[in-house]
């Protein structure tokens, strides 16, 4: 997987790349569970204690909250083309923006979620299909299998097997309420709902065999792109996929401002991207509204001129 840029996440309606999740909470004790943190399972006075430390997670919680997407570096990278990006904005607003990536409107807001239980509204994403998107399957497969719940058994009715997100559902909410039950002083109801990011615990993801589309704002500084990092820059990511790299090098700082990404050269360190292996591919993310217009009522690939003015206009995101 590749790693999410930060903000605007805590603001939006599903976090997690298959919009698995709301509740910031849960997700972050889950990714400490999943990266090196210490947690017990087996049955027993010990059962779901952990390493994680719920106060310091809502704390960077908070602070990502005050993230903002970085404004494109003009007196770095050369001055936006206004009438390119005007260009753009009108494709945009054709393709990419008629059911995936919201952007503001004239008021500077995004599409917003009708307010939950707790008067709360968040930015709206769209989650589609993997059949739809056709990029690589493998994060959905994983997530979606059934498992053996072990230890956790007892807890989810004796079943013998289990889909693996509501065995981690088990796992997270114990680790979660064993944590706040020994906070002192005992957190407030309205607390524990602030940590929760005032998420209505009966919402449920629409579609956890789908891929979340969110705002670009920022997302020209966070190649390489697709939720497993396998197209090295936009331009590429607007074009058919057979087009694309088929391996490339990560690990440069050095910024690509004409293709908007990071220089794919192998250097002393640099790890190269090979987009056959498990997981890796550079499908998908193709075809009407990603890599095609419609005209006259068939479709065509983007041409040259256009592929250019959406990268200015997406520039222009923040």
């Amino acid at each position: 997987m590749s790693f999410p840029f930060l903000w605007d996440t805590p603001h939006l309606d599903w976090v997690q790349w298959n919009g698995s999740v709301a509740n910031p909470l849960a997700r972050n004790v889950g990714e400490v569970m999943g990266v090196y943190g210490n947690f017990t399972l087996d049955p027993g006075p010990g059962q779901f204690k952990s390493s994680a430390h719920i106060l310091n997670l809502d704390k960077m919680e908070q602070q990502v909250a005050k993230l903002t997407a970085p404004k494109w570096p003009e007196e770095e990278f050369g001055a936006i083309d206004l009438a390119k990006a005007e260009a753009g904005r009108q494709l945009y607003a054709r393709t990419c923006g008629v059911e995936c990536h919201f952007v503001r409107d004239a008021n500077g807001s995004f599409p917003m979620t009708p307010a939950n239980a707790f008067g709360k509204q968040f930015v709206r994403t769209a989650m589609i299909p993997v059949a739809t998107i056709g990029t690589d399957p493998k994060m959905v497969q994983r997530f979606t299998r059934v498992v053996d719940p072990g230890v956790l058994r007892p807890l989810m009715n004796d079943a013998p097997k289990a889909a693996a997100a509501s065995v981690l559902g088990v796992a997270d909410g114990g680790v979660i309420q064993r944590a706040l039950a020994a906070l002192q002083p005992p957190p407030t109801q309205q607390q524990i709902l602030a940590m929760m990011g005032f998420r209505d615990p009966k919402d449920q993801p629409p579609n956890p065999i789908a891929y979340k589309a969110r705002p670009l704002d920022g997302i020209w500084a966070t190649a390489p792109f697709l939720h497993a990092g396998s197209v090295p820059n936009l331009y590429q990511l607007l074009l058919p996929a057979k087009d694309r790299a088929k391996t490339f090098h990560v690990g440069s700082r050095e910024f690509d401002p004409k293709d908007v990404g990071f220089s794919t050269q192998p250097f002393p360190g640099s790890f190269e991207f090979r987009t056959s292996e498990v997981g890796n591919s550079n499908a998908g993310h193709e075809g009407l509204n990603y890599t095609q217009v419609q005209e006259g009522g068939k479709n065509r690939d983007f041409t040259e001129e256009e592929r250019r003015a959406l990268i200015e206009y997406i520039k222009t995101l923040r």
